[in-house]
């Protein structure tokens, strides 16, 4: 209509998240995992771009960085936490299968192979070197340990385990897990005893802990059995 402005729709901006490594290889893009000769670190490499857990590493100067007036959001400050002073590394829900820091995995692990020839096999962690997890397998007729990438496994828990929290902001917190979805537990607070109903609950939230209703929702990786 004549004499009126017709408002602009503003383009969508799609939400910051993590690099996932398995949907840019997915989308044929070329990674390339290289260990930095000084830090002995380990870095996926995109197109001469460095990656870790989701996070791109650069090199800047300190002159070019301003600290000043910032008020991180609360899911910045559970990204970018440090690890706890008991020398036990976070990992983050986003990186759960495709990028995991060292340690991740213990002997006694209960796990289950989630990607590859092998998977859907169950077993148990006997040992870890490096990027390759040493499984004992639970199926019969195969050999009596075999070696997994650790990006191929995640741990296994079943309703009825009794679990701790061995990392995060619920360190410390027991439970009895009563339903698996995905990579979430729900599990009934040892302390609280009341039961507990499903409730909903988004894998692709930021955040690792969750605490709903008396109900605990954590993820798979930051917990162990009791």
């Amino acid at each position: 209509m004549e004499g009126r402005e017709v408002a602009k729709k503003k383009a969508f901006v799609p939400p910051p998240r993590l690099l996932n490594v398995d949907e840019a290889r997915e989308l044929h893009i070329r990674v390339e995992r290289r260990r930095d000769p000084v830090t002995g670190d380990y870095f996926e490499n995109i197109d001469g771009m460095l990656f870790k857990d989701g996070f791109l590493y650069k090199t800047v100067s300190m002159k070019s960085i301003s600290a000043q007036n910032i008020k991180p959001t609360f899911d910045e400050l559970e990204k970018f936490r440090a690890p706890s002073t008991n020398g036990v590394e976070m990992v983050g829900l986003s990186t759960l299968f495709a990028n995991r820091k060292k340690g991740h995995f213990m002997k006694g692990d209960a796990v289950i192979v989630v990607k590859g020839d092998l998977k859907n096999l169950k077993g148990w962690v006997e040992k870890v070197e490096e990027e390759n997890v040493h499984i004992r397998p639970e199926m019969k007729g195969l050999p009596k340990t075999l070696a997994v990438n650790e990006k191929e496994l995640c741990k296994y828990f079943e309703p009825g385990n009794h679990v701790k929290v061995v990392t995060g902001t619920k360190e410390g917190a027991t439970g009895m897990v009563v339903k698996v979805e995905q990579h979430v537990l729900i599990i009934l607070s040892d302390t609280t005893k009341e039961h507990v109903s499903e409730v909903p609950f988004e894998s692709g939230s930021d955040l690792r802990i969750i605490l709903l209703e008396k109900q605990l929702a954590f993820v798979l990786s930051d917990l162990c059995f009791c």
